[in-house]
């Protein structure tokens, strides 16, 4: 099926994916008033899209802007403070529950609405809203008359999605007993988001490992695997003190052991193909993809994901500071530069951010010439 790492892998059948290439893909982005983006507009987006930029220049505010706009719930704009590592708390002050989302609007001005869309021409496309309410909603405890007295004041914000498939929904965020509230939106997940500083989810691995196991899709996985790591020669799901976590044969064990024990890399690998194999038409956003990785082994990890993203349908967006995991591209770009493209993230003189964009044939002549691209 493919013969050896320096070669790319050969991922059969396809045809049992519905074929390569993405069914849902997305061409282009508009978005105004996120973070960093005043005014945005990419357009000739591929299958592998890799973002570089300097810091502070919008990289991970572009895959966070997908993740969003993908998803269904406002709790993911409040996931994302938790991958910046700002942590999890969460306390309304007198601004009402409006507060918690503020840092999602350029320069924390509220008064205009965050405005995403997500183009397919294929399918349609995908949109999100996010903007103040009207008026006031208050609070008044049950034993308000029974010598209580305080009053809760919730100054609200709207979550507005419109989705090609369900059609529009929204969800406007409460505060319930102290505790903030969402009401339930549709079932829509169209986006999976890896951190830049990567963090195992035992239970979610294992989750996605026996779904592919499902679809009889486990040897694809596993034979991919072994190309990046060849001391594993098997993966399974198993309880280890209550946790069904994903389990790893090594050649020179007789016992298995939690991918966990592996390797930091190994455990990000498998966690990130598992969900490009999951996200079937949808996108995959890996913010610093040599994070955790050997240097000698970028060349087999960019061949692996583009392998197994063509074979199950999925978008990636990948963002690097690597020069030299750029160059260990070179040899997937040289047959496939079709199917990336290279989004530079820039500063502007107004102080917003904005995204240059060039062909994944320009990205290997730049790279392989020895050019500054990030």
């Amino acid at each position: 099926m493919f013969q050896g790492s320096s070669d790319l892998l050969t991922i059969m059948p396809l045809e049992r994916r519905g074929g390569p290439g993405q069914d849902f893909m997305i061409e282009t982005i508009r978005a105004r008033n996120f973070r960093c983006y005043r005014d945005l507009k990419v357009e000739g987006l591929k299958s592998v899209n890799v973002v570089v930029g300097a810091n502070g220049t919008g990289k991970t505010a572009l895959l966070e802007l997908l993740f969003l706009a993908s998803g269904g719930s406002p709790e993911l704009g409040l996931r994302l403070q938790n991958f910046r590592g700002m942590g999890t708390a969460l306390e309304v002050n007198s601004e009402g529950v409006r507060w918690l989302w503020r840092d999602l609007f350029h320069d924390f001005d509220q008064s205009k609405a965050v405005e995403i869309d997500l183009v397919d021409p294929r399918h349609g496309t995908r949109s999100l809203r996010v903007a103040l309410g009207e008026g006031e909603e208050v609070s008044l405890p049950i034993n308000e008359f029974e010598g209580g007295s305080s009053v809760e004041v919730s100054l609200p914000i709207d979550f507005h999605w419109r989705d090609p498939i369900l059609g529009p929904f929204s969800i406007r965020p409460r505060i319930d007993g102290g505790r903030i509230v969402f009401p339930p939106g549709k079932s829509v997940a169209r986006a999976i988001f890896y951190a830049s500083q990567f963090k195992h989810n035992p239970e979610e691995a294992a989750k996605r490992l026996s779904e592919l196991s499902k679809r009889d899709d486990l040897d694809t996985l596993l034979e991919v695997i072994d190309t990046v790591f060849p001391e594993v020669s098997g993966a399974s799901v198993e309880n280890n003190a209550g946790s069904w976590q994903v389990f790893v044969k090594l050649r020179d064990r007789t016992e298995r052991l939690p991918i966990a024990l592996h390797s930091a890399g190994a455990s990000k690998f498998v966690s990130i193909l598992l969900g490009i194999a999951s996200k079937q038409n949808s996108c995959v956003l890996i913010d610093e993809i040599e994070n955790g990785f050997y240097y000698g082994r970028y060349g087999d990890v960019w061949k692996a994901f583009y392998e197994v993203a063509t074979g199950f349908g999925a978008q990636l967006f990948v963002t690097t500071h690597s020069m030299e995991c750029l160059k260990a591209l070179l040899p997937v770009l040289e047959s496939n530069g079709k199917d990336f493209s290279l989004l530079k993230t820039i500063a502007l003189e107004d102080g917003s951010a904005g995204v240059a964009i060039s062909s994944g044939e320009a990205m290997r002549a730049a790279i392989a010439e020895d050019f500054e691209v990030r």
